[in-house]
């Protein structure tokens, strides 16, 4: 196994979206379902997020001059535990 650099593991606090002290991040992986995409995680990233919404793994990315505009890619076919 390669050691990853760079890089920290943070666990999610109970009623709470991301860590709004800490962000933005580069790029962010949640490891648990949700319906929807959260709007408020827009902000909390600066390049990529992927997560799992609706049994699909999306890849969603800022693009454009100003980072508002999200392009986002789906990977149908899976199965999470869901976010609570």
């Amino acid at each position: 196994m390669h050691a990853v650099q760079h890089a920290t593991i943070q666990l999610a606090q109970k009623g709470s979206i991301g860590l709004p002290d800490c962000n933005p991040f580069d790029k962010i992986l949640v490891s648990a379902e949700r319906s929807t995409f959260p709007a408020e995680l827009t902000s909390h990233f600066r390049q990529h997020i992927v997560m799992p919404i609706r049994s699909s793994i999306y890849k969603l990315s800022k693009s454009g001059s100003d980072g508002h505009a999200l392009h986002a890619t789906e990977y149908p076919g899976f199965a999470f535990v869901p976010l609570v």
